[in-house]
């Protein structure tokens, strides 16, 4: 709330030329009634000459939407979660993120993807539909957007793990005989 609303709020009947010399007596009192909270956003906010949202909110926000994951989430569920209009929350959001709320949210589902194929064997499309995305053909662009190369190529980049589980008997067999083998022709040529 503006000071100046504050302060008509505070004392309604307040006449227009008393209340610029009431604005610095007001100010204490007015203080009191702002949530300690709103004040450091404000001070932060009057800082960069913009309005932010809270750390607070953004953390209920990333709560939000790792809930709803799977699910579509609009702008306006996330305005409403926080109480605020569609406009302005989108405004302020990108304030405070540098992006959009829709490419946040993308962002987020792309990150949280990468965990899954890290820590699963799961079918790709299985993790598109688990991150909400519609397809597999709608995470393979949006990922190829976001990190230059597919989901299949960074998982096999990323999860070396896998490659070595996935090693046939033979192909290890092969490798341990290459490596006895090289010992062995060193041993003899010393």
């Amino acid at each position: 709330m503006h000071t100046l609303q504050l302060h008509r709020a505070v004392v309604p009947d307040i006449g227009r030329k008393q209340e610029a010399a009431c604005h610095n007596s007001l100010l204490p009192a007015s203080l009191n009634i702002i949530d300690i909270s709103f004040i450091e956003d404000a001070a932060a906010s009057a800082a960069t000459g913009r309005a932010v949202l809270a750390e607070q909110q953004m953390r209920s926000l990333n709560a939000y939407i790792d809930e709803r994951m799977a699910n579509r989430i609009r702008t306006m569920d996330l305005a409403a979660a926080l109480g605020l209009s569609v406009s302005h929350f989108s405004r302020v959001f990108k304030q405070t993120e540098g992006v959009s709320p829709r490419i946040y949210i993308l962002r987020r589902r792309i990150a949280a993807a990468c965990g899954s194929m890290l820590r699963s064997d799961l079918h790709l499309t299985d993790i598109a539909y688990m991150h909400g995305f519609c397809d597999q053909s709608h995470f393979n662009r949006a990922f190829n957007s976001a990190y230059g190369i597919s989901p299949q190529e960074w998982r096999k980049l990323n999860k070396p793990a896998v490659r070595k589980e996935q090693q046939t008997s033979s192909e290890r067999y092969s490798e341990t005989y290459a490596a006895e083998l090289a010992q062995i022709l060193e041993h003899l040529t010393a």
